[in-house]
Order: structure tokens, then C-alpha cells, then sequence
């Protein structure tokens, strides 16, 4: 070996789960020395650091699962009046991702969920080997969780209904995202119509409509007086009751008087308290 030029070698055996290791160095440096250090030198291979290292993984891994099960059970909720049968799969999926992560944050250790351990042993009982049973478990798993993510996807409306604002503003534009309950009648657009407003549809291919989805929106009022209301087609009572309510508050001076998240947050707690006067 050329002087100046260093190799090292490192061996590391680990048997039966035991924490012990064995470790051998040689040097070859110009002199030609060579020697060997064991496990105590600060270079080499610490498995209680490991072990601690991958505890901590677990933890985050089961805070992210928490996390994302907690997701599907709030989506799978908010669909039930919709899609009970595949609503009660979700959330059942969800429980399970989030007991199973709080089992690995709290002692560290990986754990597979219960879906994940039932689908493995139906995959085995169908005959097919060890390896394939846990990757198709796994795999179902996986996938329940996607759907369960799709259904947070379409949910978040709702999502957003309840947790965040509900409408969104530009300049004097008002926006509403209510979608789901009754929907809007023709005698209530009707009357809308007679008490000053004009109402407009976003048709399929409008511009209108792609106004509207860009701003994730079912409806939005503006105009003089915000009394030019543009809505979807068969849209919600309670979209159209904003809507038209906004006109009222312009009209009154509370947009004024409130700005526009005040007067949002007003419109909002009086359909709340007469939601049972307006049929919502």
C-alpha cells in the first residue's frame, strides 16, 4: 500500500436481538501501523442510538397516522347523510389509523393497523404465502386510506363550512360556499326577483362558472347595492338566502357600518338563530 493512502475496514455482527456488536478496524497508514479498537470508540456503530432513533420515527410516524385517521373520521361524517354504507367503512378506517397511531407514539414501537392484520390473514387463509399476505394487507390498508382521502377531497367544503369562513371577499363581491341542505325553490327565486334582485346562472361552460369554482364558491352577490345575485344551477335555499340577505345588510348600512367580515359574520349568526323561520 502506497504511503499516505489510508483503508479502513469495518465488520459489525449482531446476533439474537442482543444489543451487543462486534467491531474490528485495521488501518494502514504510511508507517504500516494497524490495531484495532472496540465498541466504546466514539465512531462506531452505538445500537442503543439506533434503537432510540427509530423509537422516535415510530412516534412521528403514529402522530402523522393520528393525524390522517383523524381526517378520514371527520370526512367520513360529514358524507353519512350521503353515502352511509362506504361513510361507515371510512370512518371505521379512520378509528383504526388513529388508535394505532396514538398505540406508536406513546410507546414508540411500529404496529400494524387492524384492517391491515384482518385483510393479511384473509390473503393466508386464500392460500397464499407469507410474503404475499403481508404485502396484500398492506396494500389494502393503503388503500382504504386513499378513500379516505378522497373523501376528505370532497368534503372540504363542508370542512371548510365549519371550520373556516364561509364566504370570501373581493372588493364589494361577497361570496358564498353553502351546498349542502334544501335546495332552492323557483317560488323563492321568484320572490327574490320581485323584491329587487336579479339572479343569473353559471351554466356548464360559462364564465361564470369557472369564476365561481376559481373561487370555490356556490354563489356570489354584487353590483349597486349588491343586488346582482349569480348562482349554480339547482343551488342551495341557504346559498340563495345569503345571497339575497346581503342585499338587505347594503341597503341597511351594516356593510358599512361592519365592514365585510362583520357583516358576514352577522348574516351568518341571523340565519343560525331563525334557521328553523327559514326552513334550513
Amino acid at each position: 500500500m502506497e504511503g499516505g493512502q489510508e483503508s479502513t475496514g469495518v465488520s459489525l455482527a449482531l446476533s439474537n436481538g442482543s444489543e451487543s456488536s462486534v467491531a474490528s478496524v485495521g488501518t494502514d497508514e504510511s508507517g504500516g501501523e494497524s490495531g484495532t479498537t472496540d465498541q466504546s470508540s466514539g465512531d462506531d456503530f452505538d445500537i442503543n442510538e439506533w434503537i432510540n432513533e427509530n423509537s422516535l420515527r415510530n412516534s412521528l410516524f403514529g402522530a402523522v397516522s393520528v393525524i390522517a385517521g383523524g381526517i378520514e373520521i371527520i370526512a367520513g361524517i360529514l358524507l353519512l347523510p350521503e353515502t352511509f354504507g362506504a361513510s361507515s367503512i371510512i370512518i371505521a378506517h379512520g378509528l383504526d389509523t388513529t388508535v394505532t397511531g396514538l398505540f406508536s407514539v406513546v410507546t414508540g414501537e411500529s404496529s400494524r393497523t387492524l384492517t391491515q392484520v384482518i385483510a393479511t390473514n384473509a390473503f393466508r387463509g386464500a392460500g397464499f404465502d407469507e410474503s404475499s399476505s403481508s404485502i396484500g394487507g398492506l396494500l389494502v390498508d393503503i388503500g382504504l386510506g386513499l378513500v379516505g382521502g378522497l373523501a376528505a377531497a370532497k368534503s372540504a367544503p363542508k370542512l371548510a363550512a365549519l371550520f373556516g369562513p364561509k364566504a370570501a371577499t373581493s372588493g364589494g363581491t361577497l361570496f358564498s360556499r353553502a351546498s349542502s341542505g334544501p335546495r332552492a325553490s323557483i317560488e323563492l327565486l321568484d320572490s327574490m326577483r320581485q323584491h329587487g334582485r336579479t339572479i343569473k346562472f353559471a351554466g356548464e361552460g360559462s364564465e361564470e362558472l369557472r369564476y365561481l369554482n376559481a373561487m370555490g364558491a356556490e354563489a356570489n352577490v354584487g353590483g349597486p347595492g349588491h343586488l346582482h345575485i349569480l348562482l349554480r344551477e339547482n343551488p342551495s335555499k341557504a346559498a340563495a338566502l345569503e345571497e339575497f340577505l346581503h342585499g338587505t345588510q347594503s341597503r341597511l348600512g351594516i356593510i358599512d357600518r361592519l365592514g365585510v367580515d362583520g357583516a358576514e359574520a352577522h348574516v351568518r349568526s341571523f340565519m343560525w338563530r331563525h334557521r328553523n323561520l327559514l326552513g334550513l
